[in-house]
């Protein structure tokens, strides 16, 4: 969509998203996502080494399946909290979390929410990206760790390492003319993916000990109709599609079919995708 000013600046996907059409988005496509960036959760835990006993937040906590692991490596004293701002999606969390008593979950945001003692470990899978204001939300972040406490999060690398997201977007830009284009510098995927540009927003904030470690893997989607369908209802080229007269969406969805044949296995459609996985000391 466009902004009132005219300008054909995609949406941001930012706190209004994510409580709106993102989170529904979100909740109605939450089997194929989960599906996608589950293999991410391993590694990040093991980068993370949260310990028994320790105080943990977990930030974008999502349909709170890492709040669960982390709660599980945590125990049987240490306590997990999850935070989110999207009350569609920390409705599902809150399903999941049934009968686990070392989760406490939040709805809220993490630069105004108060979330009481600081924590041993702030922890986040793919949530850290959607920030309005990066360099004073890792301020605030710093502010919420013990002294010698952990930072460990995962982000997305560029687009041209996650053709899961940019093939689609070519594809859709070729028949949609006039499809809003992300702001690099707005709340979105790749809005941490530069090496430089993250360290910078670390070391500025306080934290010490910076790593970034490059992961490559791939980003499994289910078979072909199910990946197209995702990718279709995802992000902020969604609601242009939504408005495209049923024919053009056909040609489209086969254009897209086209293009993710290459990347079909016989497992489904696996693309190539890329991450930093973050680790940071106070």
């Amino acid at each position: 969509m466009q902004e009132k000013n005219g300008s054909n600046v995609a949406q941001p996907l930012n706190g209004d998203y994510w409580r709106g059409v993102g989170g529904d988005r979100w909740v109605l496509n939450l089997d194929p996502l989960e599906l996608g960036i589950e293999a991410f959760s391993p590694p990040l835990i093991e980068a993370a080494a949260p310990r028994t006993g320790e105080r943990v937040l977990d930030i974008g906590c999502g349909g709170a399946k890492t709040t669960i692991s982390l709660a599980q490596a945590i125990a049987p004293i240490g306590r997990v909290t999850g935070i989110d701002i999207s009350p569609q999606i920390l409705a599902v969390a809150r399903q999941r979390i049934e009968g686990i008593h070392n989760i406490d979950l939040i709805l809220g945001d993490v630069m105004e929410t108060d979330l009481g003692d600081p924590f041993d470990l702030l922890f986040s899978r793919f949530g850290v990206m959607f920030f309005e204001r990066p360099a004073q939300a890792f301020q605030r972040l710093h502010g919420l760790l013990k002294p010698g406490g952990r930072l460990a999060f995962i982000c997305w690398r560029n687009p041209q390492e996650n053709p899961w997201m940019s093939g689609p977007a070519s594809v859709f830009a070729t028949h949609i003319p006039n499809l809003p284009k992300p702001d690099p510098e707005a709340p979105g995927p790749f809005s941490l993916a530069d090496e430089r540009k993250l360290t910078e927003i670390l070391r500025v904030a306080g934290f010490r000990d910076i790593d970034l470690t490059r992961l490559d893997s791939v980003m499994p989607l289910g078979p072909l109709h199910e990946a197209v369908a995702f990718l279709m209802n995802q992000g902020s080229a969604a609601a242009a599609l939504a408005e495209v007269d049923e024919r053009q969406r056909v040609t489209i969805a086969a254009t897209l079919s086209d293009h993710m044949r290459q990347y079909e296995t016989a497992e489904g459609v696996a693309p190539p995708a890329s991450v930093w996985i973050v680790r940071a000391i106070r």
